[in-house]
């Protein structure tokens, strides 16, 4: 080999050594950038993720929110005493009473605490312990035993449809249109404030 063809060799060995570096240097730029697109893309999903979590969340919440709403109201709400009469849905019924769920509120407790009252009971009267689910007979949830009062004797607001009748000792609440019994607080009234016992 002529030292002309030796210089050109030694040449083309330096040109071809550069572009493997440059390919080198090129092709791991190129699997960096692909691991950053990778990274990326991870982290906008795990965003999306995490903002669909977050979204059904506040949806929950917001109806969970809105059934409270709901039930506020309907236990808030009262009747018109001048137009209802017994055995008759109130005017409201159908909104609140649609998707009512009873069994939460029903329940059976022994009263805190005692009130003397009067009572006088309906003619064929006997007392009975009554039980949530079962039906009160009409005569004995007539408006007279009506507890419209009810705060007095630190009873809470019943579900809209639902008024606390007198029972001898014992608070009923009682579906105004079916005589239904929901709850049942026993031994709220004295006795010894009781006739016909």
């Amino acid at each position: 080999m002529t030292k002309r063809a030796a210089k050109i060799h030694d040449r083309l060995g330096r040109v071809a050594s550069h572009l493997l570096l440059v390919l080198a240097v090129s092709a791991f730029a190129a699997t960096g950038a692909i691991a950053d697109s990778s990274d990326a893309q991870q982290q906008q999903q795990h965003k999306q993720k995490h903002q669909a979590k977050a979204n059904q969340q506040q949806l929950k919440q917001a109806e969970k929110q809105q059934r409270k709403e709901v039930e506020k109201q309907a236990q808030t709400q009262h009747f018109d005493w001048d137009t209802y009469h017994p055995g008759q849905r109130p005017p409201l019924w159908a909104q609140y009473r649609q998707n009512f769920d009873p069994r939460p509120y029903q329940w059976t407790r022994d009263a805190p605490r005692h009130y003397e009252v009067t009572y006088s009971p309906p003619p064929g009267w006997h007392y009975q312990s009554w039980n949530y689910g079962q039906v009160l007979p009409p005569a004995y949830w007539n408006q007279p035993y009506w507890l419209t009062n009810y705060s007095q004797y630190g009873l809470q607001p019943p579900p809209y449809g639902y008024v606390w009748v007198q029972n001898g000792p014992d608070a009923l609440a009682v579906d105004s249109y079916s005589g239904t019994i929901l709850q049942v607080i026993r031994g709220l009234f004295s006795s010894s404030g009781l006739s016909g016992l």
